[in-house]
C-alpha cells in the first residue's frame, strides 16, 4: 500500500464559476503550500499534466490528487513539474534500496512504497491511466559513478488485468535526449566489450556448420550443440580457427554482433533501446509467471517484476558467469541465462549476478544503478 509523508495538495482553480458552487476548503496548515486549495467536488484532474495547467500560484513537484478516466475514486500520485517543462505523473522511483521490489503480484497491482521516497504507483492505476489518453515515458537514471541518463519514447501504454497488464504500447525511442556528459563512459563500454570479444580461453574446436562447439577448460570437454552464428556473421576459418565471425561493419563474438559506431551518437543510440525487447510481453512477478520461457520463471530468476518474455541461454559459455560484460545474467549448469534487456524493479546496491538493477549498455559492467525513476506524460 502506497505512503506520503504529507497529505496531498490541490489543484488550485480559478474559474469563478467553479469556484462558487460546492467545493471543499484545505486550510494551509493541512499543506505545504501557503495559499488555500480548491477543487470541484467529485471532480479531480485526471493526471498530473492537468494539475500543472490548473495550477497558477504553486507547480511544484509533490504529491497530489488525480483521478483517471472510469477509476473508481481519487488517489495520490507524486507529480513531477520541474523536468523536461512539468506535469510528469511518476509511477516508479528507486532511490537507496529501503523498499524491497521482489514482490508478489497483488502488491505490483495495489502498489507499495512512499511516493516521496522510493515507490510503485500500482499496475491498476497504471493501466487506466495510459488508457484515458495517449502518453509519452521519460525514464531517469543515475549510476554509481554518478552519471545521469534520459530515456524517453513517444508512446506508452499497458492493458488491464485480464490480460497481464500488457505493454501494449511504446512508441520511437527518443534518440535526442541530453548526452553529452556520458561520451566518455560509453567510449569505455565500447572498449571493453572489443576487448572481452577477441579472447580465446583454452582450446576451441568447431564443427564444419558453426552449429557445435566444443571447448576444453582444465582437461574438460564441454560441447554446446545450439551455436549459432548471428544473421550477420559469417562461419569460416582464420587463423587456423573455424567460428562465427562478425561481418565488416560490426563487432561481436559471432552469434551476437552489433553495429561498429562510427562517433559517439551511434554509441548512445545503439545501447540505450533496452526497453524495446519488451514491448507486448505480459507482466511478471515470482508468482505469476507470464513470460514464455518453459523451464524457468523469470521474475523469479531476476528477483524482480516486469514485462518479461525476451530470453536467451548459454550453455557452455563459462565466461559467462564471471565476466562483468554478462553481470545480467544469472548463472546456470556451465552457462547462463537472462530474460531482459532491463531489470529496474531488481534488487538495488550489489546483489546476485542477474538480479541487480541494470539497463543494457547503460549501467555499467557492475549492472549497478542507484537512481531510477519512471513517469508518464500526455502527448
Amino acid at each position: 500500500m502506497l505512503g506520503t509523508s504529507r497529505k496531498p495538495r490541490f489543484a488550485l482553480i480559478n474559474d469563478p464559476a467553479i469556484q462558487n458552487t460546492n467545493h471543499i476548503r484545505v486550510s494551509a496548515s493541512d499543506t505545504v503550500a501557503s495559499s488555500y486549495f480548491f477543487y470541484q467536488q467529485p471532480q479531480y484532474p485526471r493526471d498530473c499534466y492537468e494539475i500543472f495547467n490548473q495550477c497558477s500560484e504553486d507547480r511544484s513537484s509533490g504529491v497530489y490528487l488525480i483521478k483517471p478516466d472510469g477509476y473508481s475514486n481519487g488517489f495520490e500520485v507524486y507529480c513531477d513539474n520541474e523536468n523536461d517543462g512539468g506535469g510528469w505523473t511518476t509511477f516508479h522511483r528507486r532511490t537507496e534500496g529501503a523498499i524491497g521490489f521482489d514482490r508478489a503480484w497483488k502488491e505490483y497491482k495495489n502498489g507499495f512504497g512512499f511516493l516521496s521516497n522510493e515507490f510503485w504507483l500500482g499496475l491498476q492505476k497504471l493501466s487506466f491511466l495510459t488508457n484515458q489518453k495517449k502518453y509519452e515515458i521519460r525514464i531517469d537514471l543515475k549510476n554509481r559513478d554518478g552519471l545521469y541518463f534520459s530515456i524517453q519514447y513517444n508512446f506508452f501504454r499497458i492493458s488491464d488485468e485480464w490480460s497481464d497488464c500488457r505493454l501494449t504500447g511504446l512508441g520511437d525511442y527518443n534518440k535526442t535526449a541530453e548526452y553529452g556528459y556520458r561520451i566518455g563512459y560509453t567510449v569505455e563500454i565500447t572498449f571493453f566489450k572489443a576487448k572481452l570479444f577477441r579472447r580465446k580461453n583454452g582450446q576451441t574446436q568447431m564443427n564444419t556448420l558453426c552449429t557445435r562447439r566444443c571447448e576444453c577448460q582444465s582437461n574438460v570437454l564441454t560441447c554446446e550443440d545450439n551455436y549459432r552464428c548471428s544473421s550477420h556473421a559469417t562461419c569460416e576459418e582464420r587463423g587456423g580457427v573455424r567460428q562465427c565471425y562478425c561481418n565488416d561493419g560490426y563487432t561481436g563474438n559471432g552469434q551476437t554482433c552489433e553495429v561498429v559506431a562510427t562517433d559517439c551518437a551511434d554509441i548512445y543510440n545503439g545501447g540505450h533501446n533496452a526497453m524495446s525487447w519488451h514491448k507486448n510481453k505480459p507482466f511478471s512477478t515470482y508468482d505469476r509467471d507470464n513470460d514464455v520461457w518453459n523451464d524457468y520463471n523469470c521474475a523469479q530468476r531476476h528477483r524482480g517484476a516486469l514485462w518479461y518474455g525476451y530470453y536467451y541461454f548459454y550453455s557452455s559459455y563459462s565466461y559467462c558467469r564471471t565476466s562483468e560484460y554478462y553481470c545480467d545474467y544469472w548463472p546456470e549448469g556451465n552457462g547462463c541465462g537472462a530474460c531482459d534487456n532491463s531489470n529496474l524493479n531488481g534488487d538495488y546496491g550489489i546483489a546476485t549476478r542477474g538480479n541487480s538493477i541494470h539497463w543494457t549498455n547503460l549501467s555499467g559492467y557492475e549492472c549497478i544503478i542507484i537512481y531510477t525513476e519512471m513517469k508518464i506524460k500526455p502527448v
